[in-house]
């Protein structure tokens, strides 16, 4: 085979592999295209958690809310004698808050006195780094009077 055949071929061989490989600023913009495509994805991912955390502490909040309003109404006692329980931190300050899903909750319960019927306010405290407010709940308790008619 000639010199000039052999150079020829060589130079065909080597036009078709250049033409089928990839260079390396078209890699460098088919990266950066993804990184475009992929970062508002991981920022949507990363509020979505942080969502679901905040909902899962509301609903930790709600739950406490209510169980504490449960206990206010089942102890059937009238205003004053809910009124001389007076108000109430739930665990005390001097002890350890309440640990639920690796958080602290402390839980208060506020009594109106010159509300009629009695106010009473139930507030779930979330012990971050410093207590937040995560959830107050209201509710009116009145004093049941039975009469026995004739």
């Amino acid at each position: 085979m000639c010199r000039w055949m052999r150079n020829s071929a060589q130079r065909t061989t080597h036009n078709a592999q250049r033409k089928r490989a990839f260079t390396y600023i078209e890699m460098v913009i088919t990266v950066v295209i993804i990184a475009i495509c992929f970062v508002p994805l991981i920022r949507m991912f990363s509020t979505s958690i942080a969502e679901v955390v905040y909902a899962g502490d509301k609903l930790i909040a709600l739950n406490l809310a209510r169980e504490e309003m449960e206990k206010v109404k089942n102890l059937n006692l009238t205003e004053a004698q809910l009124l001389a329980l007076g108000n109430r931190l739930n665990p005390p300050k001097s002890e350890p808050a309440l640990k639920i899903n690796k958080a602290d909750w402390r839980i208060e319960r506020v009594l109106k006195p010159d509300s009629d019927p009695l106010e009473v306010k139930v507030i779930v405290w979330h012990q971050a780094k410093a207590p937040q407010k995560a959830l107050e709940l209201t509710t009116l308790i009145e004093d049941l009077e039975w009469t026995e008619e004739d």
